[in-house]
């Protein structure tokens, strides 16, 4: 969903106090010049923000964000 969009069908986001998207990332390239903070909200369902949630079993090695204490090996 995009601005021009939500003009289509007579809204006009601009005028909003809070709007509420289902989207993983597409929507911040239509709401991100207009909205004053933008809120991740992760909930039961097959995606998750949270990826430690995401049961990882034969990964070899800890990777970022998985692992937060994660190095990298440059050599």
């Amino acid at each position: 969903m995009d601005l021009a969009f939500s003009r289509s069908l007579g809204l006009d986001c601009r005028q909003m106090r809070y709007i509420c998207v289902k989207s993983t990332g597409h929507f911040r390239s239509g709401f991100g010049p207009i909205a004053g903070s933008i809120y991740q909200v992760d909930t039961a369902s097959l995606l998750t923000q949270d990826f430690e949630k995401l049961p990882f079993t034969r990964l070899g090695r800890k990777l970022f964000p998985l692992h937060r204490d994660a190095t990298v090996d440059w050599s």
